[in-house]
């Protein structure tokens, strides 16, 4: 069953350091400490996972809201392997185009922003992206 997406935009919200200011807008919430805590990624897991019970367009749209995310936060330990088990199966050849378009533009975040602590999984990217023969994604590989 999916969450309310107010919940999940809150929380979304919530990683991007955002609050509410007193006119109403959203503004950027200045850190009160230098070392960033790794972002916890259980709750956003259980958004794109396949078992979710969401449809692949909300998970893709899940994905497009996550690539800021992945990209300027650091993940806790093994969140870029449960990420990429989770949305693996959105790059099949027989999903829309859309769904693995928005896929790889998410994997690209998450390689970008989790660069320096992918070791190993670097070169099962590369492999992944290589071996993704879908004439449609060639622009987005």
């Amino acid at each position: 069953m999916a969450r309310p997406p107010d919940k999940f935009r809150s929380r979304l919200k919530q990683l991007l350091g955002l609050k509410r200011d007193t006119s109403g807008s959203l503004s950027p919430q200045l850190p009160p400490i230098v070392v960033e805590e790794p972002v916890e990624c259980d709750e956003l897991l259980k958004e794109v996972h396949p078992e979710s019970g969401n449809s692949q367009s909300s998970r893709a749209r899940v994905l497009k809201e996550l690539c800021e995310v992945v990209a300027a936060k650091q993940l806790e330990e093994h969140a870029v392997e449960a990420l990429w088990l989770a949305v693996k199966d959105l790059l099949q050849p027989e999903n829309p185009a859309d769904v693995r378009h928005i896929t790889l533009q998410f994997l690209t975040s998450l390689v970008t922003g989790q660069y320096g602590s992918l070791k190993l999984l670097r070169a099962h990217f590369f492999k992944v992206i290589e071996a993704h023969n879908v004439p449609d994604d060639l622009m987005h590989r």
